[in-house]
């Protein structure tokens, strides 16, 4: 394989024997055009001797004359272009995060703030992220505008049984007026 990609190489007349004796001069817009062909033939040398690059699916059911599209890929090739694609994308919109209808709101590098006022804003952020989850504020808890602490715990809550009524009703058995009050009535 080392020989063939040397053959190829010499062919192409990307390597070579070095020149002794007088360089000839070049213009000065060749340089960038053999890079660009350089560049162009060992990407086609690099294409033709790596068979690593190219994925051939196997068929179950071979029928000679049929050409089936995706029986070969480029698997490297297409994770390359993929990986392009999120950069241009979300790259683009990671750089902009922060930033909203046009005003950039984030302090870090923000030139006009110095370096205490910086440090206050990261603490001020912090503490309002904080309070945000705090649960033990001093905000009363309401119900429909009735406070929830002046609830004794379940009073009044309940199917409405009077004590010396619970003894008269066996266990598992409602009375009348139970199921008075608890179902609709129309």
């Amino acid at each position: 394989q080392l020989s063939q990609l040397k053959a190829a190489l010499s062919n192409a007349g990307v390597t070579g024997k070095p020149q002794n004796g007088k360089k000839k001069k070049r213009p000065s817009g060749a340089p960038e055009k053999d890079k660009a062909k350089r560049a162009a033939q060992l990407d086609e040398i690099h294409r033709r001797l790596n068979p690593f690059d190219v994925k051939v699916t196997k068929l179950k059911h071979d029928v000679g004359g049929r050409k089936i599209k995706g029986v070969t890929g480029k698997p490297s090739q297409s994770n390359q272009a993929g990986l392009e694609q999120r950069k241009k994308t979300l790259l683009k919109e990671w750089e902009e995060k922060g930033r909203a209808d046009g005003i950039d709101r984030r302090f870090e590098n923000d030139p006009s703030m110095g370096l205490e006022e910086r440090m206050l804003e990261r603490f001020t952020r912090g503490r309002q992220r904080a309070s945000k989850a705090n649960l033990e504020d001093d905000d009363e808890l309401t119900h429909y505008g009735q406070s929830l602490s002046k609830l004794d715990d379940f009073d009044d809550v309940g199917l409405g049984i009077e004590e010396d009524e619970e003894q008269t009703v066996r266990a598992g058995q409602v009375n009348g007026d139970v199921v008075r009050k608890t179902h609709f009535n129309f």
